[in-house]
């Protein structure tokens, strides 16, 4: 066979695959997009939200599919409306842990790769966990009354509040009890907090209005691709990750460097002052003081509701991507929830020291975190549940 042959063949049988897997692209990306239609929950019925902008985890949701960001996960919870395993839906045996916290404790991603649902695995353990995305300490209080207003939590219990530097931030602009009451009360009594700002930034996603579109959209052959073609989208990140990986890692190091200059983990590194005087991101109304007060005001009710019924109270803090790459030349967060914890007879867990020893030892802070986010990854929550498990010996 003639060159010239070889070459037209090869042509031709390109042409047939090209072909093919075009068809198949176009398949497989329209049957796909139909099943997330159908099966995707974009957080509706998964938060439900109140007019006072309070919103909460509804109960025994079996696999809601939760969006945090570009991550999808499943989500299980309880009768209770607290997140649990798969196996964990009913509470059949009574609690020995109580977990309370935002998005760190709540997981963002499998159950079983959350530092809480590790615990839970290691230690075999029953518990409730009572976190939630952007809950802060005043949450943490109508939770913990939640918790123990079911009857499944036992008389000696171990209560575990797991406390961040976003928290300073939600106490100072986010969460109020108000004056008064303005009906701000649950179904068992139970006051909650109200957010000043009200019902904004609904966790439930509204559906967008449908629109005639150009065949190629709004932003031509790269968005029809993007939307359409899924197969063609996989191979070219495929190829990209390959072909720029060095300039890929670049991007990845500057962005996660970038963590050192934002305002919401600020408080170790940043001036008070700008802090409390920025507009959108700041700390306004109550002030980066005003907020660390709330949170000690509100882990000393925490610690005595949980002394009515001889429970111990652990007090657990870990690091942003900041207070990793940056010195506390402002505020030493750890001394100062150390001193607070001794004060209080509560017991103190500080997960800094953990992390600072594999960075020693040559690990890269950002393999603690999932990529351009600020939550652990596994490997981060891996050593987070360490620590807790053995300040529980």
């Amino acid at each position: 066979m003639s060159l010239r042959s070889i070459v037209k063949s090869t042509l031709v049988q390109l042409c047939i695959f090209l072909v093919f897997f075009f068809v198949a692209d176009i398949g497989y990306s329209y049957f796909r997009k139909k099943h997330d239609q159908q099966v995707r929950d974009p957080n509706s019925g998964l938060h439900k939200q109140n007019n006072f902008g309070f919103y909460w985890l509804d109960t025994l949701i079996n696999k809601g599919n939760y969006t945090f960001g570009g991550l999808k996960f499943p989500i299980y919870t309880n009768e209770y409306g607290f997140r649990c395993g798969k196996t964990e839906s009913l509470t059949k045996d009574s609690v020995d842990y109580v977990f309370l916290g935002d998005s760190f404790t709540y997981g963002e991603g499998e159950w079983n790769e959350s530092f809480v649902g590790i615990f839970e695995k290691r230690l075999n353990a029953r518990l409730f966990n009572c976190g939630v995305p952007s809950y802060s300490p005043s949450v943490y209080l109508y939770q913990y009354r939640k918790a123990l207003i079911t009857g499944k939590v036992k008389e000696k219990h171990k209560v575990i509040i797991c406390l961040d530097i976003s928290d300073v931030q939600d106490e100072s602009t986010r969460w109020i009890y108000p004056d008064s009451m303005i009906g701000n009360m649950d179904a068992n009594g139970i006051i909650y907090p109200i957010l000043r700002t009200g019902p904004t930034g609904r966790r439930q996603a509204k559906e967008a209005p449908q629109r005639t579109r150009k065949i190629f959209g709004d932003g031509g052959i790269k968005e029809f691709v993007s939307n359409h073609m899924l197969l063609t989208s996989y191979v070219y990140v495929a190829f990209k990750k390959i072909v720029y990986k060095k300039a890929l890692i670049d991007e990845e190091v500057k962005a996660f460097d970038a963590n050192r200059y934002l305002y919401r983990s600020g408080v170790t590194h940043i001036s008070w002052n700008v802090l409390d005087s920025a507009d959108e991101v700041g700390y306004k109304p109550l002030g980066v003081l005003g907020g660390l007060k709330k949170i000690e005001r509100n882990l000393e009710r925490i610690h005595e509701l949980a002394k009515k019924s001889s429970s111990e109270v652990y007090l657990v803090i870990y690091p942003w991507p900041a207070q990793l790459l940056v010195e506390q030349r402002v505020f030493n967060w750890e001394k100062h929830w150390s001193s607070f914890a001794a004060k209080n007879g509560i017991h103190f867990v500080n997960c800094f020291d953990v992390f600072r020893q594999q960075m020693m030892k040559g690990t890269s802070p950002r393999d603690f975190y999932i990529k351009q986010d600020i939550h652990f990854n596994t490997y981060g929550n891996e050593f987070v549940a360490d620590a807790i498990i053995k300040s529980l010996k």
